[in-house]
C-alpha cells in the first residue's frame, strides 16, 4: 500500500540525504580490547546507590513495586549462575513477595509484589533482600520501598510526555487519519509486521543488507522507523484508536505495533552497528535518526503495553524486549572512538581526567532517545545500555581505573542519564577536542580545525535540550546539582554578550546556522528562550551563583537595551571583538575572523552560502542590520574584509575539498580596550586563488586594516581569470554614496542605481554610505571598485540594494609592489559631511606600515594617547615615525604581535605568540587524518626591546578569556636602561604545570601588562 503520506516521505528523505556523500566503510578498523581478566566483579563492589523503589499508597494485592532488582552483572549475563535468585529474608514481616525474572540473555531481575495479606500507608519499607545461590547466602543487603501518593514513574511520565511534545524529532512524523491506521493496521497483520515496499524486511543476512545499498537501506529503515513513530504517536489523539477511544480498537492498533517492532528489530542491523558496513558512516554514528522515532514509540505505548505484560500477552513482552534490544545501538561506538588514542574524547596519557566519550554537541541529540528509553524501561534500577565498553572492566580503560566517560558505569536509567547531565558541560584540553576553550569559544566539530558553534552544536548543547531534560528531574531523586546549572550559566554570560548586537548573533560564530534567518533575531528569541530553559529546568533548592546576571541579560535582550564596551581576544578560535555601547557614545558593533591550521570558519552546509567564512571576515555594524537584511542578495564571493578571486561561479561547500589555511600564523592580541589581530591568508582548497598577509587594528572607534603580498598562488590561467579583490564593504545600500577622491570635488551616487566603476586613487580618498566612512589610504596608484544594485551579482539572484566597495589588486598580483598591498580604515558613526575633516585627522595622526614581512600602526589621538600596533612575522624590528620626538621602535625576538598604548605616563604593553609555540617538526611528521596541534616544550619566552623608557620590575599578568584569574609564571620583566626598555614576556607553554594539562590551548593567550613610564 503506497499511500499519499507515504509517498510524500519517499520524496522527503529523497530530496534530502544524508549530510556526507561518503559511503565507504570504516577502512581502518581497530582491533576490539576486551578485558583481559577472567575475574568476575564482585558484588561486595557493587554499588546500590542509585537504587529507588516506590509503590502507590493505593495499589493492590499483585501489583508490582517500581524499580527492580538487577543483577550488576546483568552486562555480562554468562557470568551470572543459574542458580542464583533473590528471596526476602525469612525473618522479615514484609507486606511483599518478591518474583524473580530472566530474560532470554539469561539476565538476573527480581520485582517485589504487594501480598494479598498487606495493607499499606505513606512512608517507607525497608526489606531485607538476600541473593542466594542454592542454599548458599552470596549476599544480603536492606532496600527501601517509598510508598507514596504517586509514583516517581507516573510524575516522569507526564513530564516526559511534555517533553516530546515540544521535541519534533520525537513526534510522529505523519498525521494519521483513523482510516489510514486501520489500513496500516490490516497491512501489518498480513505481512508478519511489515511495511511493504522495503528490501531490508528480506533481508536475513549482512551480505543481503549490503545488497540493498547503504544509502537505499539507511531511507528505508528511517521510513519504517517513522512509520511506526506516527502509528505510535497515533495513541495521543485518534478517537478511535487512542488512549480516550474504545479499547478493543487501541488493543488492535497496540497488536499492530507490536508485530512491527519484533519484525523491524529482527532485520535491523544490530550486530556491531556502529561499524556496520550495510549503512553510511553518518547514519551509524548519529543513531537518534533511528533511536528518536522507536524509543518516542516505545515510550507512548508503554502504559499500555506494561499493563499488557502484567496480563500475561507474551507479543507485548516481545516487544518490550525488543525495544530495549534495539534500542542498545543508542550507546554504540565505533571502534575507534572508544580506544584511547582518540583525540577527540581521551588524554591517552591521563585517561581519567580525559573529557570522555561523546563529549561533543551531539550529546543535546541523544539526550531525547535517553529520556525516552529511561522512562520506557519503566525501571529505574535498570542501566540504560549493557554495552560492555561503557562498563568499569573494559581495557585498556580499567587498567587506568576509569571508563569511556570518567565517573560512570551504567547502573540504573535515570542516576545513568542525570551523570550525563551533569557531566555536560565539556572543557577541551588540546586542539581536536569539542567542548569549551578557554578563550570561552565553543567547538563541536573539530576533525580539521576548529570551528565557533555559538548557535547550531554549541548553544543547542548548553542551553536546550540537556535542560529541557533537567527540568523533568527537578524536584525528583534525579535532579541536578548546582554545579550543572552554573556552569551553563557561565558559558551563556561569558561570551554572548560580547556576540549579540541589536538582538542578532555575530554570523561569523553561528557555526552552520550563519545565514539562518533566525541567526539576525537569536538575541531576542533564541538566546532568551535558551536562558529560560535553563531556569526553568532548576528544582526548588537550586542555586545558581550568576542568577541575577541570566536575568538582566535576558531582560536587556527582550528590551532590545543590551550593550557592552570591550575588546576581547579569542586566541582559540582566531577571533576579536571590538564594540561600544551606547550609553555615552554611539554604538558600533566590529570583529575580525581568520583561520589557520587550528581554525576554520563558520561550515557551510550548502552550496553558494559560507564558503569563504572566517577567510578575514572584517564586519562592520552601526544599526546591526547592514548585513543581515541583504544575505539573500549578496555576492558570497565577496564577504566583507576578504581578499580573494571574485570569481563569479558556483561556490563550492567547505565539506567539498576539506582543505583549509595549512598556515600556523593568525594572532589576535588585546589589552581589553583595544586590540590588533593578523594573520597569513591561505587555503590549500584548488577553489581558492590568492594568499596575502592581512591585519585588522581597533583603536578606539577605527578599524585599521593593513594587507601586504597580496598574490595569486592558483587559477591563474583561462580566460575566466578575475581580478583578485580586497572587500572593504558589502553592506545594504541605505541612503546616497557620497565619495571623494585624492580632494576632488565630491560625488554623490543615489541609493540603489546601477553602479560598476573603478576608480583610481593617488593618495587618500574617502567614501560613505549610511551610517560607516571609509578611508583608502593610497601611497601610489590604487584601484577601488565601486559596485552596486544590479551590477552586484547577487549569488541567489535577489534584488535587494547592494553596495560594495573593495580594492582591486588586479588579476595577477605577485606579492610585491604597491599593487599587493592595502591601507584603508572602517570608522562607524559618521556622517558624509564629517569625512573631510576625518581624512585630515588621518593623516596627522594615523601613521601605517607594511612590509613582506611587518605590519604597523601608529596613532596619536586627539588626548594626546598613543596607540602602537605592530605584526612580527619573524624575528626582527620594525619604526615608525612619531611627531616630534623620535621614531618609536620595536624589537622583538620571534614572530610576535605586539600592542603598546601610552595614557599618560602608563604604558600597557601586550603582547602574543601568533605561532602557539608551534612544534613545526611534529606537525610535519603527524599523518592524522584528524586535526592535531603539537607545541614545543622549550619556554616560551619572548624578548622584547622598546626605545621608550619603562620602570624596571617584574609584572604579573592574568589569563584572558573564560577564567581571569593570575597563575603562577605569567610575568614581564622588564630591565630599562637610558630610553630603551628590555621586556622579557613569559608566555605559556608546556612546561606551565598551572595550565593542568592545557597548555597547548594556552600558548597563545595574550599578555596584558600596565607598566609606568620611568
Amino acid at each position: 500500500m503506497l499511500n499519499k503520506t507515504r509517498l510524500a516521505c519517499l520524496v522527503l528523505l529523497s530530496l534530502n540525504p544524508p549530510l556526507y556523500a561518503s559511503e565507504l566503510p570504516f577502512m581502518a578498523m581497530l582491533e576490539e580490547r576486551t578485558s583481559t581478566s577472567n575475574q568476575v566483579q564482585a558484588l561486595s563492589s557493587a554499588d546500590y546507590a542509585h537504587e529507588y523503589f516506590d509503590l502507590d499508597v493505593n495499589a493492590k494485592a499483585g501489583d508490582a513495586v517500581f524499580g527492580r532488582l538487577n543483577h550488576p552483572l546483568n552486562y555480562k549475563p554468562s557470568h551470572i549462575s543459574g542458580t542464583l535468585q533473590y528471596e526476602i529474608s525469612r525473618g522479615e514481616n514484609s507486606p511483599f513477595e518478591i518474583r524473580n525474572q530472566r530474560d532470554d540473555k539469561g539476565r538476573l531481575f527480581a520485582e517485589l509484589i504487594l501480598s494479598e495479606r498487606a495493607e499499606l500507608t505513606l512512608g517507607q519499607y525497608p526489606v531485607l533482600i538476600v541473593l542466594k545461590d542454592g542454599d548458599t547466602t552470596v549476599e544480603s543487603r536492606t532496600i527501601t520501598v517509598h510508598v507514596v501518593s504517586e509514583t516517581q514513574w507516573s510524575q516522569l511520565h507526564q513530564r516526559a510526555m511534555s517533553f516530546l511534545e515540544g521535541e519534533k524529532r520525537l513526534q510522529g512524523l505523519f498525521v494519521y487519519a483513523d482510516d489510514e491506521i486501520e489500513d496500516y493496521i490490516q497491512e501489518l497483520n498480513d505481512n508478519d509486521g511489515a511495511f511493504e515496499g522495503m528490501d531490508f524486511y528480506h533481508a536475513h543476512s549482512e551480505d543481503e543488507l549490503l545488497d540493498i545499498r547503504p544509502r537505499v537501506l539507511g531511507k528505508e529503515l528511517m521510513l519504517a522507523a517513522n512509520q511506526i513513530n506516527s502509528l505510535a504517536y497515533a495513541l495521543t489523539y485518534s478517537d478511535q484508536f487512542g488512549y480516550q477511544g474504545e479499547v478493543p480498537e487501541r488493543k488492535r492498533l497496540m497488536r499492530a505495533l507490536y508485530k512491527a517492532i519484533n519484525r523491524y528489530t529482527a532485520h535491523f542491523p544490530l550486530k556491531d552497528f556502529a561499524n556496520t558496513p550495510t549503512l553510511m558512516r553518518n547514519m551509524s554514528t548519529h543513531q537518534w535518526r533511528f533511536t528518536d522515532p522507536i524509543s518516542a514509540a516505545g515510550f507512548v505505548m508503554s502504559p499500555a503495553m506494561n499493563r499488557d505484560i502484567a496480563n500475561g500477552e507474551s507479543l507485548a513482552k516481545r516487544a518490550k524486549a525488543s525495544f530495549q534490544e534495539l534500542l542498545q545501538i543508542a550507546f554504540d561506538i565505533p571502534y575507534r572512538q572508544r580506544q584511547p588514542e582518540y583525540n577527540r574524547y581521551y588524554l591517552s596519557e591521563d585517561l581519567k581526567r580525559s573529557p570522555g566519550a561523546w563529549a561533543d554537541a551531539n550529546r543535546h541529540h541523544r539526550m531525547r532517545s535517553w529520556l525516552m528509553m529511561s522512562v520506557l524501561w519503566s525501571d529505574y534500577n535498570q542501566p540504560l545500555t549493557y554495552q560492555p565498553w561503557w562498563y568499569g572492566d573494559y581495557a585498556p580503560f580499567a587498567a587506568h581505573n576509569t571508563s569511556l566517560l570518567p565517573g560512570w558505569t551504567p547502573k540504573g536509567a535515570l542516576a545513568d542519564l542525570k551523570t550525563w547531565l551533569e557531566t555536560n558541560a565539556r572543557y577541551a584540553f588540546k586542539y581536536g577536542q569539542s567542548g569549551i576553550l578557554p578563550d570561552g569559544t565553543i567547538s563541536h566539530h573539530v576533525g580539521v580545525r576548529q570551528d565557533m558553534a555559538f548557535f547550531a552544536y554549541g548553544f543547542e548543547w548548553m542551553a536546550n535540550t540537556p535542560f529541557e531534560v533537567a527540568g523533568v528531574f527537578a524536584d525528583t531523586p534525579w535532579k541536578l546539582t548546582n554545579k550543572s546549572y552554573d556552569q551553563s550559566a557561565d558559558f551563556l554570560l561569558d561570551s554572548y554578550p560580547n556576540f549579540v548586537y541589536r538582538g542578532g548573533l555575530d554570523f561569523q560564530t553561528a557555526g552552520r546556522k550563519h545565514a539562518s534567518e533566525a541567526t539576525p533575531v537569536f538575541g531576542s528569541t533564541r538566546l532568551t528562550h535558551g536562558i529560560n530553559t535553563v531556569l526553568r529546568a532548576k528544582s526548588s533548592d537550586t542555586e545558581i551563583k550568576r542568577e541575577n546576571e541570566l536575568n538582566s541579560f535576558r531582560d536587556s535582550l527582550e528590551n532590545n537595551t543590551h550593550e557592552a564596551s570591550v575588546n576581547r581576544a579569542y586566541w582559540n578560535s582566531d577571533f576579536m571583538v571590538h564594540r561600544q555601547s551606547g550609553q555615552s557614545t554611539p554604538a558600533y558593533y566590529m570583529s575580525f575572523k581568520m583561520n589557520s591550521s587550528r581554525s576554520m570558519g563558520a561550515e557551510s552546509f550548502e552550496p553558494d552560502v559560507g564558503y569563504h567564512n572566517g577567510g578575514g571576515v572584517l564586519q562592520v555594524l552601526v544599526d546591526g542590520d547592514e548585513y543581515s537584511k541583504i544575505m539573500d542578495s549578496w555576492d558570497w564571493h565577496a564577504l566583507p574584509g576578504l581578499t580573494e578571486e571574485l570569481r563569479v561561479d558556483e561556490l563550492p561547500m567547505k565539506s567539498d575539498f576539506k582543505l583549509f589555511n595549512p598556515k600556523h600564523f593568525a594572532g589576535v592580541v588585546s589589552n581589553k580596550h583595544n586590540g590588533f589581530a593578523s594573520f597569513k591568508y591561505d587555503s590549500e582548497a584548488p577553489y581558492n586563488s590568492a594568499t596575502a598577509n592581512k591585519s585588522v587594528a581597533f583603536i578606539d572607534d577605527m578599524a585599521v586594516a593593513l594587507g601586504s603580498q597580496v598574490m595569486r598562488a592558483k587559477n591563474g590561467d583561462g580566460w575566466e581569470v578575475a581580478s583578485i579583490i580586497t572587500t572593504l564593504d558589502q553592506a545594504s545600500w541605505d541612503g546616497a554614496l557620497t565619495y571623494q577622491i585624492d580632494g576632488a570635488p565630491q560625488e554623490i551616487v543615489e541609493q540603489g542605481s546601477y553602479l560598476d566603476d573603478t576608480l583610481s586613487v593617488q593618495e587618500s580618498a574617502w567614501f560613505h554610505q549610511d551610517k560607516v566612512g571609509y578611508v583608502v589610504l593610497a601611497n601610489a596608484e590604487t584601484s577601488v571598485m565601486l559596485r552596486g544594485g544590479g551590477a552586484v551579482n547577487s549569488t541567489h539572484g535577489n534584488s535587494e540594494s547592494v553596495f560594495h566597495i573593495a580594492i582591486d589588486h588586479g588579476q595577477q598580483p605577485t606579492g610585491e609592489g604597491h599593487g599587493s598591498t592595502y591601507q584603508y580604515v572602517a570608522i562607524p558613526n559618521v556622517t558624509a559631511e564629517q569625512m573631510p575633516e576625518l581624512v585630515d585627522r588621518l593623516k596627522r595622526q594615523l601613521v601605517t606600515k607594511t612590509t613582506a614581512t611587518t605590519h604597523a600602526v601608529y596613532f596619536l589621538s586627539a588626548s594626546n594617547k598613543e596607540y602602537v600596533a605592530m605584526a612580527f612575522r619573524e624575528a626582527g624590528s620594525e619604526s615608525v615615525a612619531v611627531q616630534n620626538v623620535e621614531p618609536l621602535t620595536v624589537s622583538v625576538s620571534k614572530p610576535a604581535l605586539i600592542l603598546l598604548e601610552r595614557d599618560g605616563d602608563n604604558w600597557s604593553v601586550s603582547a602574543q605568540d601568533p605561532l602557539h609555540h608551534v612544534d613545526r617538526n611534529a606537525m610535519e611528521e603527524n599523518d592524522s587524518r584528524r586535526m592535531r596541534f603539537f607545541t614545543r616544550g622549550d619556554r616560551n619566552t619572548l624578548n622584547v626591546t622598546i626605545n621608550r623608557p619603562l620602570r624596571s620590575g617584574t609584572y604579573n599578568y592574568q589569563t584572558h578569556g573564560r577564567k581571569v584569574e593570575d597563575k603562577a609564571g605569567q610575568s614581564v620583566s622588564v630591565n630599562s636602561y637610558g630610553n630603551q626598555s628590555e621586556l622579557t614576556i613569559e608566555l605559556p607553554d608546556k612546561q606551565d604545570k598551572v595550565y593542568q594539562d592545557r597548555h597547548d590551548l594556552y600558548t597563545g593567550m595574550p599578555a596584558s601588562v600596565t607598566i609606568p613610564a620611568h
